[in-house]
């Protein structure tokens, strides 16, 4: 749990963290030199419980890096990620745990209920509704392990931090993320390195009650209006997206977590298909972008990589815009 100035809520965040059908093992918390209580109420809680609760500073440097430096003191096999005013439903850790029956399973996501900063709840979940909740929970329970690494890549599946766990068998490559690459997020990164190397559970249920409130450093639904892509540079968004999964890629072949060789060439074709349409993007020639399109259409790379039809006439689209 990454903490900062969180003392308003992070009481009852830990209350219902250390009162789950399951016990966990330990609590770490690394805390970006917050000015107000945070620190002293972690402390006082952990005088109540015997539960193992590490509390730790870290120089601010963000709050992925913050959600790393936890990292380097877990002990345990399995590690759930919490934010410091969400509040856990009661056998969250028992759901969690049970997800990671099949071997094959890296990474475990639960749905959250977005409430407000008095806990009421908003009607919706980050998912959406119940039912496009199960809708895709069972799409990927439906799927193999290739097919599931694809449905990712594709997109369309929110994978924000407080909604997921991983296997501590990946933390040694977790640590080794790379500064230079920008704008790679913590639960993006940890989603590419565990998709890697397994394969990703969905739980259709709401596991926590997700404030949404003006102060969060991270996710955010209630008052957040989503970019339209035609705002986005793509040229600059693929290159970024390419380097991440080049890397990702590169960086578990090294460390051998990867045993199905599948997954490379499942990476290897989504880049290609990114490299694709980077360039398409940077042609000044409509007909030239439109044939490059068509092509990629026809080979079946924007249904398997991306959102169809939608993507393929996003590209489009800004193509047009750009040529003008």
């Amino acid at each position: 749990m990454p903490t900062f100035n969180g003392a308003k809520n992070i009481e009852e965040t830990l209350r219902s963290i250390f009162t789950q059908t399951v016990e966990i093992d330990q609590l770490i918390c690394s805390d970006d030199k917050s000015s107000d209580e945070t620190v002293s109420i972690i402390k006082s809680f952990a005088n109540k419980t015997l539960t193992e609760l590490v509390v730790v500073s870290h120089i601010p440097n963000g709050v992925t890096a913050n959600y790393l430096n936890t990292l380097k003191y877990v002990t345990g096999d399995l590690v759930l990620v919490a934010d410091q005013d969400d509040i856990w439903v009661a056998d969250k850790v028992e759901c969690v745990v049970k997800a990671f029956n099949a071997s094959s399973v890296s990474l475990v996501c639960h749905d959250s209920q977005l409430v407000n900063h008095e806990l009421s709840d908003l009607g919706k979940t980050v998912r959406g509704s119940a039912r496009r909740s199960r809708a895709l929970t069972r799409k990927f329970d439906r799927a193999n392990d290739e097919r599931n690494l694809e449905i990712f890549l594709s997109g369309g599946t929110p994978l924000l931090a407080h909604t997921l766990a991983f296997r501590s068998s990946l933390i040694p490559i977790l640590l080794q993320k790379p500064a230079d690459i920008n704008q790679w997020w913590f639960e993006e990164w940890l989603s590419c390195v565990a998709l890697t190397s397994g394969r990703l559970k969905l739980i259709d249920r709401s596991l926590v009650a997700y404030r949404q409130h003006s102060g969060q450093t991270s996710g955010g639904f209630s008052n957040r209006e989503l970019q339209s892509s035609l705002n986005v540079n793509p040229v600059g968004k693929y290159h970024n997206r390419i380097q991440k999964i080049s890397y990702c890629a590169q960086i578990c072949s090294t460390q051998g977590v990867v045993s199905e060789p599948f997954r490379y060439r499942v990476l290897s074709d989504y880049v290609q298909f990114l490299e694709a349409r980077q360039t398409i993007l940077m042609d000044k020639g409509l007909g030239s972008v439109l044939m490059g399109s068509i092509k990629l259409l026809l080979l079946g790379r924007y249904h398997r990589y991306a959102k169809g039809f939608f993507s393929f006439g996003m590209d489009f689209l800004v193509s047009v815009r750009g040529s003008k």
